[in-house]
């Protein structure tokens, strides 16, 4: 198994239930894990066995900041979604940070993750 990864990747969407939250592009941070089972054509050093991690978190602030969300659930959830459908993965977690939402605490947020075949 390998494992890809991408910690607090910084985008802008909107999400809330409030209509202020709704007017306005939120921060939110992203962190990916995903994992591919290792193949013996792996160690063979042909790069169209990797993920590219430019053309993962491009896929996710491209699609995050042209829609909105109710919540950052969603955001977890469409994420998880669309790399699933467009990365050969075994499994995936997904972690939305919402910073400042809440007075006395750094930020708030959820983890989401699945278990795909091959």
């Amino acid at each position: 198994m390998k494992k890809l990864f991408i910690e607090k990747l910084s985008v802008f969407t909107k999400v809330g239930v409030y209509d202020w939250e709704k007017k306005i592009k939120q921060r939110l941070l992203i962190d990916v894990q995903i994992f591919q089972k290792v193949h013996q054509t792996l160690f063979q050093n042909k790069s169209d066995c990797y993920l590219d991690y430019t053309i993962v978190s491009e896929t996710i602030v491209d699609y995050l900041e042209k829609n909105s969300f109710k919540l950052i659930e969603d955001v977890a959830r469409e994420v998880l979604n669309i790399l699933s459908d467009q990365f050969l993965c075994s499994w995936i977690k997904i972690t939305v940070f919402k910073p400042n939402a809440i007075p006395r605490a750094k930020v708030v947020g959820v983890s989401i993750e699945r278990s795909l075949k091959d």
